[in-house]
């Protein structure tokens, strides 16, 4: 009896351990087969940084964009800003009390006293301009300047229309020319503009 018991012990065993096996299996086989949870949705893409600080996007689009205050037509003119409040008295400083109670002398522009000087500096420059065109010939050939670029000429008058000082300056001319011009003998005068004036001429080649 007990050589039976061991046969049918060993058998169970075995037995158990093919369906044990066999169970593993299925459920690996199983496991492997099944479609699972499916494809991982998309990330969610970050909000723009102004609407995740509360604009809406609409409101981020400069094509979007519009301004109730435009007025297209060609003739809209803008509303004047308010007028300048004064400050009042008593927000004052010292120093500026003391400036309105005594502002100074007030200047004023002599608009006639400018026109004539303006006048009288148009008269000086094309006097001077008149003389350089007058001597071109004669300063360039004495100097070898006959062709020297632009030569230009600033010339001072006194109060009583007298030459105080010239100078010639230039742009990429020899030296030596630049330095002959000022050598040469050059005496003018014009009307007294009663003020010092200095004016600009031109000494061009032809």
């Amino acid at each position: 009896m007990s050589r039976s018991s061991d046969i049918v012990a060993r058998s169970g065993r075995r037995i158990a351990g093919y369906l044990g096996g066999s169970a593993v299996l299925l459920l690996g086989s199983w496991y492997a087969l099944s479609p699972g949870d499916g494809p991982a949705p998309p990330p969610v893409p970050a909000p723009e940084p102004v609407v995740a600080l509360g604009v809406q996007a609409a409101d981020a689009d400069p094509a979007g964009r519009s301004f109730d205050d435009f007025d297209p037509r060609p003739d809209h003119v803008a509303p004047s800003p308010p007028p300048i409040e004064p400050v009042p008295e008593d927000m004052l400083t010292a120093e500026r009390r003391a400036w309105l109670a005594d502002p100074g002398p007030r200047v004023e522009v002599d608009a006639n006293a400018q026109a004539t000087l303006e006048s009288a500096r148009a008269a000086a420059t094309a006097e001077l301009q008149k003389v350089l065109d007058d001597r071109r010939n004669s300063l360039l050939r004495a100097c070898g300047g006959k062709d020297a670029s632009n030569i230009f000429v600033q010339a001072t008058f006194g109060a009583d229309g007298k030459l105080l000082a010239r100078e010639f300056a230039d742009h990429g001319n020899d030296t030596a020319v630049r330095e002959c011009l000022q050598s040469q003998p050059f005496a003018m005068s014009i009307p007294p503009p009663g003020v010092e004036l200095r004016v600009r001429g031109v000494l061009a080649p032809r």
